[in-house]
């Protein structure tokens, strides 16, 4: 439906433009094109029960049998660090997750704590040989591997100062992208919210989880001490990632939104590409 709507949205433009859209209307048609190109790469018989993100409009939307039914504000990755297109399948909820901490983020926490390496106890991290062998944290900074992350596991255990909160939504992918709870709840009320490594935080996480299960399910995970709980999903949800400056709304009016990666520019010109030599183009740094 989301991409047949932006459709009749295109014809209409360029019936009321005469095929000759020039200007702001212009402007409209390109994002429109963009958008349609995003939602064909997600597949555009997206239907069903599922989440969805779109990423230039910082919100995230739950649909029951195709129909819109609720939202939340989201926070996406910064430019350098850009939340990708992408599908997957959500299949239970991690409470109070552990957090792996990845090797971009490994890399900036040495430098930042290696004068006070007191930081990492108090926010509960650990460190781990690849063995899965319990190291000291100073362990970072005073061997000859310190900078090479292969060597070593970090985690945070589950608290008030774990960046992925009380609720993780697991769906597993190559990318290791996913949806989670945040303690820096004001972030929320900043209008542009490009400020995570890649990964979504959802401002209303259990309101989420209830939609996704019955919430007596979890709430007593929830309601216990830090321990990390799997619960499984009575069903697995599509997630659906998607890239789309120009939106048709609940309301069936059309509304376009910043290009916040500036990946709108990239797909345009693959879409203007002569046929021919389409194919010969590196695609868009998704």
């Amino acid at each position: 439906p989301r991409y047949r709507w932006l459709l009749n949205s295109r014809a209409d433009l360029m019936i009321k433009t005469n095929n000759d859209p020039a200007g702001d209307q212009a402007v409209a048609l390109s994002k429109i094109d963009a958008s349609l190109e995003s939602l064909r790469l997600l597949g555009e018989s997206i239907s069903g029960d599922y989440v969805w993100v779109n990423i230039p409009e910082f919100k995230l939307y739950f649909f029951d049998r195709d129909k819109s039914i609720w939202s939340t504000r989201i926070i996406i990755g910064k430019p350098l660090t850009p939340t990708p297109i992408m599908m997957a399948r959500v299949i239970s909820l991690i409470i109070n997750p552990k957090w792996f901490v990845p090797e971009s983020i490994f890399q900036e926490l040495r430098p930042q704590t290696r004068d006070d390496v007191t930081r990492l106890y108090e926010k509960g991290f650990k460190l781990y040989d690849k063995y899965g062998n319990r190291i000291q944290l100073t362990k970072l900074y005073d061997t000859a591997q310190a900078s090479d992350s292969t060597q070593f596991v970090l985690v945070q255990e589950p608290g008030p100062t774990n960046p992925l909160g009380k609720i993780k939504f697991d769906s597993p992918n190559e990318m290791a992208i996913y949806l989670h709870d945040t303690p820096a709840k004001a972030m929320f009320n900043e209008s542009l919210r490009a400020k995570s490594h890649g990964c979504v935080r959802v401002e209303s996480p259990y309101d989420l989880a209830a939609l996704l299960m019955d919430e007596k399910e979890f709430q007593p995970y929830l309601n216990s001490t830090d321990k990390t709980s799997v619960v499984q999903l009575p069903k697995p949800y599509d997630l659906f990632i998607g890239y789309q400056t120009a939106v048709i709304d609940d309301d069936g009016k059309l509304v376009f939104y910043e290009d916040v990666y500036g990946w709108e520019s990239d797909i345009i010109n693959i879409l203007r590409t002569p046929l021919q030599s389409k194919y010969q183009n590196t695609s868009p740094s998704f």
